[in-house]
């Protein structure tokens, strides 16, 4: 089943409205002695500690991005934690208290942005009604803050791509070159047109399985942005209010499969992208996507995909 126009036209008409305000940005190196702020800045408002006064949650008023270039860190919510790998990236909404841990070396770059997206929706027509349209555009009025629905966790189809236009938009922003303002916002405006690239393939994959019930699809996208979180059927379906049998029959009706596998060949579906695209260990890939152990993921795979992850690894091409 294609998924439906207005999809598509949706998506294109959020690219084309966006318009990217970045605040600050960094490239940083660091190990395991984390040096924690003994009060708020201008720039992180709220810190919380935790009982050993050693790390911390903090909260800022900004979209916050993260894409790891080297190691790995693990950025830690109030409701649960993501192990970002090499070529990962992380985005958290404004006001979304979090924390990093870092146990061995690690280089990422950041950004702080929001998104403004305009109001005015009229078409111009000719020369003359297009001047009298950036006119109302460039209006503050005619702005709004717009909401970025990415995933908090991004693994990505193009992870060299996306690197390359992550590194450009910092280092513009950090050389305050002639322009930088303008290259820095266009880079980030390309930044989140691959990042909703990617999440529209997703979608649409999602999509082509045509669920009516809107409780389900709503879980459905639930699982999807924290599959590699520990979910049961008990805690999903009360997300929902439903009992779990009936949460059970429901879903399996509507999708084709059980909530278990579902998030199974999900993780599955994921850890192909990563044996093709990365150079992860097959233990740090079962552990990053929430396989209690090694063989659990071994004995998984196999189920799906009638072969075992190394065997996968060395038939399927890389890209």
């Amino acid at each position: 089943m294609s998924e439906p126009v207005h999809m598509k036209s949706e998506l294109i008409d959020k690219l084309s409205m966006m318009i990217p305000i970045i605040h600050h940005v960094g490239w940083e190196v660091r190990d395991h002695k984390w040096a924690c702020p003994t009060q708020a800045s201008k720039h992180e408002p709220c810190l919380e500690y935790d009982e050993t006064q050693r790390s911390y949650f903090r909260a800022i008023p900004y979209h916050w991005m993260m894409m790891v270039i080297e190691g790995q860190v693990e950025v830690i919510l109030k409701d649960g934690k993501y192990k970002v790998e090499k070529d990962m990236l992380v985005n958290l909404p404004p006001h979304c208290l979090h924390r990093l841990r870092v146990d061995k070396m690690a280089k990422y770059v950041w950004v702080h942005y929001n998104v403004n997206i305009s109001d005015v929706r009229e078409e111009a027509h000719g020369y003359a009604d297009f001047e009298r349209e950036q006119e109302r555009l460039t209006g503050a009025a005619n702005y709004r803050r717009a909401q970025v629905d990415l995933p908090v966790l991004n693994v990505v189809q193009n992870p060299q791509m996306i690197r390359k236009v992550f590194v450009a938009v910092t280092e513009e922003f950090m050389l305050e070159e002639p322009g930088y303002l303008l290259a820095s916002r266009a880079n980030m405006q390309l930044l989140l047109t691959l990042l909703y690239r990617n999440e529209y393939q997703e979608k649409e994959n999602r999509h082509s399985i045509g669920i009516s019930d809107p409780y389900i699809a709503q879980t459905v996208e639930h699982i999807h942005q924290f599959f590699a979180h520990k979910l049961t059927v008990p805690q999903l379906a009360k997300s929902i209010n439903l009992s779990p049998n009936y949460f059970t029959s429901r879903f399996g009706e509507l999708t084709g499969f059980s909530p278990v596998e579902y998030i199974q060949r999900l993780r599955i579906n994921h850890a192909k992208k990563l044996m093709r695209a990365t150079n992860y260990t097959l233990t740090e890939i079962a552990d990053l996507l929430g396989f209690d152990s090694i063989s659990h993921f071994s004995r998984t795979f196999h189920k799906f995909e009638g072969i075992s992850p190394k065997a996968y690894r060395i038939t399927i091409p890389r890209y």
